[in-house]
């Protein structure tokens, strides 16, 4: 037992050796990167060291922020510890890039492990911009949170180094008349791939085209049925003529139903005497020609039955 004893307390010892060799080291590269380490706060078993490079920046500069949470493995699993790193008043540029740096290892689970969150921050809000020259702000503190193998719970907070802001111009210059816009402010006028006014003058040109298309199309209209006609009136004769006008009498007075009939009459003594006498009976009989007889001696004709 008191072996055990001795190897348990030989342990501890290295453990503490390495976490103290580990903060120097972390304070040493800070301090020779011309940035500000914080204070270390130790709560055995974890230690919290945070740094912030350069301690004076310009507003809108970058500054870059590293925080250390190094823990006892035999007291604290790293997986059960919380993290909150707050830089408010300044802003995050980017998110904090995070990584874990195992330390030594004893046997029995020993060992520390580093918890290392780098972080690039700025002041470009209106929380943390100087009011004259410059101004200091100070960060909100880290915040680590963990559970003990034990069931209790540990809880430490570090304090960010102060950091100086500083302005890029006066007030007096800031507000000394308006700033010259490096961009367009106006609304751009319109564009187009062709210009309208060439657009107008294509357009009355096709309407021209279309109106005179439509006139010549009229008059080949015209021309075409008046073409017809004639040819239709040819294709009848002078025996289709004075037929369908002897059929059209039938719907006139009586002078000009013995006309039609006259004319039919002159027109078969051509070629066939007995309708040619039919028609001149018709035509001059005491009786005034009904419609029905003219019909009848019309489609007589047509048919090529008349009779005697």
């Amino acid at each position: 037992m008191r072996e055990r004893g001795a190897t348990g307390a030989a342990g501890r010892t290295r453990l503490v050796a390495a976490a103290a060799t580990l903060g120097c080291a972390l304070a040493l590269a800070a301090g020779a990167a011309g940035g500000t380490v914080g204070t270390v706060a130790t709560a055995a078993p974890i230690t919290v060291t945070v740094s912030l490079t350069p301690s004076s920046i310009a507003f809108g500069d970058p500054a870059r922020g590293e925080v250390d949470v190094t823990v006892d493995r035999r007291a604290v699993d790293p997986r059960a510890v919380r993290v909150s790193v707050g830089v408010a008043p300044l802003s995050e540029l980017e998110p904090a890039r995070v990584s874990h740096v195992a330390v030594g290892d004893g046997g029995d689970g020993d060992g520390l492990t580093v918890l290392r969150y780098r972080l690039v921050v700025a002041c470009i809000g209106e929380d943390c911009v100087p009011s004259g020259r410059s101004r200091t702000v100070a960060l909100t503190p880290v915040r680590v949170e963990a559970k003990l193998r034990d069931g209790s719970t540990a809880v430490v907070t570090q304090a960010w180094p102060k950091v100086t802001v500083t302005g890029r111009a006066s007030a007096a210059a800031a507000y000394a008349g308006t700033p010259p816009f490096q961009g367009e402010v106006g609304l751009p006028g319109p564009s187009f791939p062709v210009s309208p006014g060439h657009v107008a003058v294509w357009l009355e040109v096709v309407a021209g085209l279309l109106g005179l298309g439509a006139l010549l199309a009229g008059v080949i209209a015209v021309r075409s049925f008046t073409r017809e006609r004639r040819q239709a009136r040819a294709r009848l004769g002078e025996l289709g003529r004075a037929l369908a006008l002897a059929r059209a009498s039938t719907l006139r007075p009586a002078a000009d139903r013995r006309r039609a009939l006259s004319l039919l009459a002159r027109v078969l003594e051509r070629g066939d005497a007995t309708a040619a006498g039919a028609a001149a009976r018709l035509a001059w009989s005491p009786a005034t020609p009904g419609p029905h007889e003219i019909t009848a001696l019309v489609d007589a004709v047509e048919q090529g039955r008349v009779e005697q």
